[in-house]
């Protein structure tokens, strides 16, 4: 082989090589919430709370995990303290127990049918991990803790009485910060009795619940009473409902506390039977005090409300105050719920209380059965996990009171997670020099579902891009999808909204205009179609070059601006084409219809338009070839160069070069993985790098980068996702800086937040590394 002849080949050899790997994801870029709330969330599903700390899990949502987050207090106002969130194991919340400085909390995975046990203590301003397990041979469900023992409860083991005759299981501290475990058993267990479903421990006392044994009576219920003697467990107290009468389905141990008026001296317990409408019975809390050693002291039980009114669903008890909820109770709305505060004497013969709900409460939140007391102040706290926030059902809130007394006891909600970014979308993306833009069309915005957002991200130095600003149209409303596309160049963007209604109709469209003028983005115009119009749809596409701008529609309508000084925005001419896809350079336009019909139905075509002296005058279109092609879905132009791409699966993206003597071929390309089943309806084309967006009915999705190499148009990059998932609908959106460097959006990806959505930038590092940046 001739020298020159093989030097060319090593050449073309490099650079296909250098190409094929040269793109690295550099930044996953994408809205910015200013909440983490998220609907069905269920913040405050677990409560707890120590002194002047208090913490509060959420619901997980695979991939997401749940948070167990942590706030203190200063007077009576509490705040959420940053840098300190619990990741819970599994993917469901967790049942929480903090006292003394120690951290409780059970947990489950469902998928893998496994539980998990974690102990924290406080240590500074910091949460330090003592102790972690997990089985799949029981399910932990309630946990109770002190400074240096947990104790949790089983109701769903089965042993040698049966099916669910429950368990608890003690862990403990040892000297040396060592934990170790032990189980507890009724002496006498019993098949069903869910032995477990409430716990509670104070000192050496422990208290377990099993609301479902038969105590002379079907699910009459008992609750057992074990105490630690050096190393040793042993039940010293079975206890049942002393009221004369039938008990059936009381289910006396629905709920426990354990308390003393000297915390190192536990000589109280309360004991809840469950309101049940079947029975037409009011639900009771009982009071047991301890006296010579034995647990035989009934006090008067009190009794409230209905038999609907869920009282006795939960409680909690430090000192002479116990809070019991009342879950179903119908206060602000039906079944919206309330809890009852108590206040015992000394002795604890005689106790008083006063009924307290969600000031906004709202129907079916059930609120009263995430409840925690601590005996400063006291203080309580208050999950309402069901609570509607943002629009969002079930997102959640935290409730706090500082006591002075039963007369001014109130709730006030104090804490939430804020509005999340579930469902944005946040993946429409455009860029110019050194400023890109991405649409989050569905982001919710206060009480506006779909509102739409625009991010505002700048390139630094070092090539990264920086959040800036968040864009919003001054008068969005509900559904408006605002960011549904942008265009921008140098200090101008356009943005649609094209879910705004116009003159009453739906969907009529809009489209804002922005100017940034000293690195601040403010409205400039706002553009409506010329007449209304049902689901007109106006800014379905958009195209701006100098100061001209191109706005499609749903239907056959393309209107054209033109923007004078004083950023004046004028309607200059009607073109009667669909524009579903647009592009402007200079005197040229070029939209794309993928529904035309040439004698077959949605062939499709992309229309060409010459301005000549100041008209838009048609040029011969690019038809495309087949029934249902969709060509001219996605469009770009770059130069002399148009890429067109279809909507039909295995149709190549065709290329065309602008001549003097009209457009000719310059390739079609398809992935090299290309099958029957994939579509690549998207396009970009910039400094001579192609991009193609490609699904498989999967809609994972993934991006081709193609090159010219020796005149013909190869494909030198695959760009996928590393855990790419199902419906993430990767390559729904393409950018290009002006080197090339793709930015590819991601419809649905789970961020931080399902259906999130997210904008993927990659860069040639190796060109960056060398200096050519």
């Amino acid at each position: 082989m001739p020298s020159r002849i093989l030097f060319i080949a090593m050449i073309l050899m490099c650079v296909s090589t250098v190409h094929a790997g040269a793109l690295n994801l550099r930044q996953t870029l994408g809205a910015v919430p200013s909440g983490e709330g998220v609907a069905n969330g269920l913040f405050g599903n677990s409560v707890a709370i120590d002194g002047d700390l208090a913490v509060a899990s959420n619901l997980g949502d695979t991939p997401i995990p749940g948070i167990i987050r942590t706030y203190a207090r200063n007077g009576s106002n509490w705040s959420y303290l940053p840098g300190q969130d619990i990741e819970i194991p599994g993917d469901s919340s967790a049942t929480l127990a903090f006292k003394e400085g120690t951290l409780a909390l059970s947990a489950y995975d469902s998928t893998r049918s496994r539980s998990y046990l974690q102990i924290y203590r406080r240590s500074g301003s910091a949460w330090v991990q003592e102790y972690s397990s997990s089985t799949t041979a029981r399910v932990y469900e309630a946990v109770a803790a002190t400074q240096n023992i947990v104790v949790i409860g089983i109701p769903s083991y089965s042993g040698v009485a049966g099916a669910s005759q429950g368990r608890a299981m003690v862990a403990r501290r040892g000297g040396t910060g060592i934990w170790s475990t032990v189980f507890l058993d009724p002496l006498t267990p019993e098949a069903n009795a869910r032995f477990g479903t409430s716990v509670a421990i104070e000192a050496g006392t422990v208290v377990v619940g099993a609301p479902a044994e038969t105590a002379g009576q079907a699910q009459a219920g008992a609750a057992y009473v074990f105490e630690l003697t050096i190393d040793t467990w042993s039940q010293v107290a079975r206890l049942v409902e002393n009221t004369a009468g039938d008990h059936t389905q009381n289910r006396f141990g629905t709920a426990v506390a354990i308390s003393g008026t000297d915390p190192a001296v536990p000589d109280h317990i309360v004991v809840t039977t469950l309101s049940n409408p079947a029975t037409s019975r009011v639900g009771r809390l009982f009071s047991i005090t301890r006296s010579g050693g034995t647990w035989s002291q009934f006090g008067p039980p009190i009794l409230a409300g209905t038999a609907s009114d869920g009282y006795g669903c939960a409680v909690a008890m430090d000192g002479v105050w116990a809070i019991v909820g009342m879950c179903s109770r119908t206060g602000q709305a039906s079944g919206s719920g309330a809890v009852v505060l108590i206040q015992y004497a000394a002795d604890f013969s005689t106790g008083s209380g006063v009924i307290a709900s969600d000031p906004q409460g709202g129907p079916n939140e059930y609120l009263g059965s995430r409840i925690d007391i601590d005996r400063n102040g006291p203080n309580l706290i208050i999950g309402n996990p069901n609570a509607a926030r943002f629009n969002n059902p079930a997102q959640g809130v935290l409730l706090f009171a500082s006591v002075q007394s039963l007369v001014s006891f109130a709730l006030t909600r104090q804490a939430d997670l804020g509005q999340g970014l579930t469902g944005a979308y946040a993946s429409v993306v455009a860029v110019d020099s050194d400023t890109l833009m991405i649409g989050a069309r569905q982001e919710d915005v206060g009480a506006q579902l779909q509102r739409g957002a625009v991010y505002v991200y700048q390139r630094g130095a070092d090539g990264n891009y920086v959040y800036q600003s968040r864009l919003l149209a001054p008068d969005g409303m509900t559904d408006d999808h605002f960011g549904s596309v942008i265009a921008l160049q140098g200090d101008i963007a356009l943005i649609s909204a094209t879910g705004r209604s116009f003159n009453g109709e739906p969907q009529g469209g809009a489209v804002y205009v922005f100017h940034r003028d000293a690195g601040a983005w403010s409205l400039e115009a706002q553009l409506f179609p010329a007449a209304s119009g049902y689901e007109i749809t106006f800014g379905y596409s958009l195209a701006f070059d100098g100061d001209t701008a191109v706005i499609g529609e749903f239907g056959v309508n393309t209107t054209v601006y033109q923007r004078s000084g004083g950023g004046i925005w004028t309607p200059m001419q009607s073109i009667p084409h669909r524009a579903w896809a647009a592009q402007l350079s200079g005197d040229l336009m070029m939209l794309g219809d993928s529904n035309v019909d040439f004698g077959s139905n949605n062939v499709g075509e992309v229309a060409v338009y010459a301005r000549n002296g100041g008209i838009w005058q048609a040029e011969p279109s690019l038809p495309g070839t087949v029934a249902d092609q969709g060509f001219g879905r996605g469009i770009s132009f770059d130069g002399t160069l148009l890429a067109a791409a279809s909507l039909q699966a295995m149709r190549p993206v065709v290329l065309y070069r602008r001549t003097a003597n009209g457009w000719l071929p310059d390739g079609n390309v398809l992935p090299d993985d290309a099958s029957a089943d994939m579509s690549c309806p998207q396009v970009s084309l910039r400094n001579g790098v192609l991009v193609l967006g490609c699904s498989k009915p999967a809609y994972q999705g993934a991006a081709y980068v193609f090159r010219k190499i020796g005149g013909v148009w190869a494909q030198t990059q695959k760009l996928q996702l590393a855990d790419a998932r199902a419906n993430d609908l990767f390559g729904f959106d393409l950018a290009q800086s002006a080197d090339g460097s793709p930015f590819i959006g991601a419809l649905a990806r789970d961020i931080e937040f399902v259906d999130q959505g997210a904008v993927y930038y990659y860069a040639d590092d190796t060109l960056f590394a060398s200096g050519f940046e």
